[in-house]
């Protein structure tokens, strides 16, 4: 750890506490555009709630604002879900965008335990809404629990062949502190082209090689 980034953290937050911090907010980014939903913006500056959030429109129309929290749409939606005996297809595309949604406030969690030692973050206003959720699809608390287990293991699935890209994020969100949606799209596309660049100099680098290789062998 160097003095500059001594310097970026705020009072009372270690720089592993921030460390955390970054990756778990990438965590949810990253499975947002994953899935090609909205992100308005991410940050890692607390307030009362959090030490950080990424913010971004729910995906049902009835809820369009980002600042709607889970309990709201809860309330609405749990009623009008079809009972037992009834055809359950209308509801297909509910089921599928909770599936979705809980993916989403799992993957804080899911990046800490790919790239991070030790626990990882209570996450307790993810776990809340991720419960919230939940129980519009589910009939009970063990089957919740089970659906939030299967939407972190599903989040580190997806996470997985983009570790390296946690990693870059990190001193882009480090340093900016506050993210548009627009500038982590930014920052995500000159970061793949870095990685193409440098993947297509390795091929050619290897390329070089065998050449060299194969003209000694003639020669020899």
């Amino acid at each position: 750890m160097n003095d500059d980034q001594v310097a970026k953290c705020p009072p009372r937050r270690t720089f592993n506490r921030e460390l955390r911090i970054l990756v778990h907010e990438i965590g949810h980014v990253l499975i947002a555009r994953l899935r090609d939903a909205v992100v308005t913006s991410v940050s890692i500056v607390a307030d009362d709630v959090s030490e950080g959030r990424v913010m971004g429109a729910w995906p049902f129309k009835a809820f369009a604002r980002g600042d709607v929290d889970a309990r709201d749409i809860r309330a609405r939606l749990q009623p009008l879900m079809p009972g037992e005996g009834v055809d359950h297809t209308p509801a297909a595309n509910v089921h599928l965008e909770i599936v979705e949604q809980v993916t989403e406030f799992m993957a804080g969690r899911a990046a800490e335990k790919l790239v991070l030692r030790g626990r990882p973050s209570p996450a307790l206003d993810d776990f809340r809404q991720a419960r919230e959720l939940a129980q519009i699809i589910c009939r009970s608390p063990k089957s919740v629990e089970r659906l939030l287990k299967y939407c972190e293991q599903r989040a580190e699935d997806l996470l997985k062949p983009h570790v390296d890209l946690i990693f870059a994020l990190i001193p882009e969100l480090r340093d900016r502190r506050e993210m548009t949606g627009a500038e982590v799209d930014e920052a995500i596309a000159a970061i793949l082209t870095r990685f193409a660049l440098a993947t297509e100099q390795a091929r050619r680098r290897d390329l070089a090689q065998r050449v060299e290789n194969a003209a000694k062998f003639k020669a020899g």
